[in-house]
């Protein structure tokens, strides 16, 4: 399997009302088999940013297309491995953009 059959496209959507993003990732291969979806919090901890991440990676083997019954497992374990280890330092990227445009932010307040 190459990795560019474990690409993806990630879809996310702001609320303002309530500081959270709603996130998806599409995946370019295996798409009607994977369900990887959730949603972001941030939350105002005395004065710091709290941010709660909450996700699910869910592969269904029987859904997939174009493998012979007997790899479909197999594929499901490697596609599942591959994004659970690529969702978590998207996450922490995440949070560090936020702290950078929160730090920002904060520079631009106090110079006003």
């Amino acid at each position: 399997m190459s990795k560019d059959m474990l690409k993806w496209t990630e879809y996310n959507t702001w609320n303002e009302s309530d500081y959270t993003l709603v996130w998806s990732i599409k995946t370019h291969a295996f798409t009607e088999a994977v369900h990887c979806a959730g949603k972001n919090r941030f939350l105002n901890d005395h004065g710091q940013t709290l941010i709660e991440s909450r996700g699910e990676i869910r592969i269904d083997p029987k859904r997939i297309q174009g493998v012979p019954p007997l790899l479909k497992n197999k594929v499901a374990s490697v596609v599942e491995d591959f994004l659970s280890k690529k969702v978590e330092p998207n996450l922490l990227q995440m949070s560090e953009g936020v702290r950078q445009y929160l730090d920002q932010q904060t520079i631009k307040y106090k110079l006003a």
